[in-house]
């Protein structure tokens, strides 16, 4: 299984988000752009050129993923201004977002902790793909088997990421590398839990601070290959969190 870095990454306060203009040369302030560095103990390393909206928005993300940790160990992300030209910057397609959701629905009310950081290069759901998603249920009663769960997590690779034309959607699939508790049980997900299977997401950028409006689903483990995401996940609102989807 993929180990992660340790926690200790430095996430950028959205108070803090002034000072990007210091130090970045003119050119970057001509077309309105700041760069950033996203980082994530997935592998995760993009340098971005965004709008000053865009790193609010993707601040707010990130700070949500480390307050509601997912996964064991959990996915931790930081954001981090660039001295230099944004401009010459990669373009990506990403969606990045953490909070609290009850989105495995036959544990509810319990809700879920999660946390996911996706990209890929513009206008292909594959090409420059990369990123993790991950999701913790602290206890679980399920309605379906009637059977309780200590800690449960699932986790994967994202292998496929389509921003849709909204610009405010995104569908994702990840193929799983760990599933314990509830995910792991034959019981619940036959024939033998979600490791190794491939899983599909949706996932809804509100727009507002706070994250209101946001919401997020899955298929429940229907998903058979990468960009597997005809069947529409059941999503459901963000009750605490952030995501952030943008289209390049």
């Amino acid at each position: 299984m993929k180990r992660f870095l340790p926690r200790s990454i430095l996430c950028l306060a959205p108070a803090a988000l002034t000072v990007l203009f210091l130090g970045l040369p003119a050119s970057a302030l001509d077309i309105g752009l700041q760069g950033v560095n996203l980082s994530c103990s997935d592998g995760t390393n993009l340098d971005l050129g965004l709008d000053v909206a865009t790193v609010t928005r993707l601040s707010d993300a990130v700070s949500s993923i480390n307050l509601y940790p997912a996964g064991d160990p959990a996915l931790a992300c930081g954001l981090q201004p660039l001295a230099t030209d944004p401009s010459g910057n990669p373009h990506y397609d990403y969606a990045v977002g953490g909070g609290q959701a009850v989105i495995v629905t036959r544990c509810a009310p319990e809700e879920d902790n999660f946390g996911f950081s996706a990209h890929a290069f513009p206008d292909s759901d594959t090409l420059g793909v990369g990123g993790h998603l991950s999701l913790t249920i602290p206890q679980c009663t399920s309605s379906r088997t009637g059977m309780t769960y200590g800690p449960s997590h699932l986790g994967g690779k994202v292998d496929c990421i389509d921003v849709l034309e909204t610009g405010t959607d995104a569908d994702l699939t990840i193929e799983v590398e760990q599933a314990t508790g509830l995910f792991a049980s034959s019981a619940e997900f036959p024939p033998s839990g979600l490791l190794g299977s491939e899983v599909a997401f949706h996932v809804h950028d509100g727009g507002i601070p706070g994250g209101a409006g946001d919401l997020i689903g899955w298929d429940f483990g229907t998903a058979s290959f990468p960009c597997d995401d005809d069947a529409t996940p059941f999503v459901v609102p963000v009750d605490r969190g952030n995501i952030n989807v943008h289209d390049a």
